[in-house]
């Protein structure tokens, strides 16, 4: 079951509840039907994804989606990228 941790939340939501301000940290997994959308403020937002504590890919405050550098090759899987830490990408496929 997923754990979520509120923190600066605007406690006036519209009727339907569709809109948050402040910041979400969500631990463990969840589903999601219908769609999700991220507004930044472009000044001091961003969004980003981290697995076990480790920052892995983020969206800085001027759009640009960045993968961090990693030291140790992880698995590959059909479909997935990293950056290593040597300034290289790589791309996962199937033969």
């Amino acid at each position: 079951m997923a754990q979520i941790f509120w923190e600066q939340i605007k406690n006036e939501l519209p009727a339907l509840g569709e809109y948050l301000t402040g910041s979400l940290n969500v631990s463990g997994s969840f589903g999601v039907t219908g769609s999700i959308y991220i507004e930044l403020d472009g000044v001091e937002d961003f969004f980003s994804v981290k697995v076990a504590g480790e920052e892995k890919l983020r969206v800085n405050t001027e759009g640009v989606l960045q993968f961090t550098s990693q030291s140790t090759t992880p698995t590959a899987v059909a479909g997935g990228m990293f950056y290593s830490s040597s300034n290289d990408y790589y791309f996962g496929f199937k033969n």
